[in-house]
């Protein structure tokens, strides 16, 4: 349980500062309207349930953002088969915190926090959801499961009643990601490893 929390305390340490911040101009009314993304394929389907701690999201021709929030981090790497070297995907972390006149994060005791994968053809909205007293952090590492090796992009969230951290693989044949909740913990429950968990 110490080794946990150590490493907790670690990641979230070094991914502190893993982010520049950068904000969209735009009128007040544009600012509230959701970023929309050329789509070039078919629509996919809602995320479907697959097995108790995991969905599948596809690619959606809405980016869950607005140009009024704050971009925190912006990573570029070819992780669908939308990206090629010359036009890479972007995964984006954002919140609805706003920004003073100085540039710094204004921050509430509850932000919307989203992350997602832009590519040419639309986005991948991995996370979208409100955190009460906390923060969200992402990584970017290499799964070797059985099938090769293969990009994951693992997202830890820090919040006053639990803390959780949830995995997303992308499934070329689907063309989705598979989002898996690896851990999760709460005041009043204690913590659950939810890859051990009985199914």
């Amino acid at each position: 349980m110490k080794r946990f929390f150590a490493i907790i305390l670690m990641l979230s340490v070094a991914l502190t500062g893993c982010g520049k911040a950068s904000e969209k101009a735009g009128t007040e009314k544009e600012k509230n309207k959701p970023v929309k993304v050329e789509n070039k394929t078919e629509e996919k389907e809602e995320p479907k349930e697959q097995r108790e701690n995991q969905t599948k999201i596809g690619l959606s021709t809405e980016l869950k953002m607005t140009n009024s929030w704050t971009i925190l981090d912006d990573y570029s790497t070819q992780i669908t088969k939308h990206s090629s070297e010359d036009d890479e995907d972007r995964i984006l972390l954002a919140t609805s915190a706003g920004k003073d006149k100085n540039g710094e994060v204004l921050w509430d005791d509850s932000n919307e926090w989203t992350l997602a994968v832009l590519t040419k053809d639309g986005a991948y909205n991995l996370f979208s959801q409100r955190v009460q007293l906390g923060e969200v952090f992402f990584e970017v590492g290499t799964s070797h499961a059985k099938g090769g090796s293969k990009e994951i992009i693992t997202v830890y969230v820090f919040a006053e009643s639990e803390n959780k951290i949830y995995n997303y693989t992308y499934d070329e044949k689907e063309d989705a990601f598979v989002m898996e909740e690896v851990f999760s913990t709460s005041k009043e429950g204690g913590y659950t490893d939810k890859r051990y968990s009985s199914r």
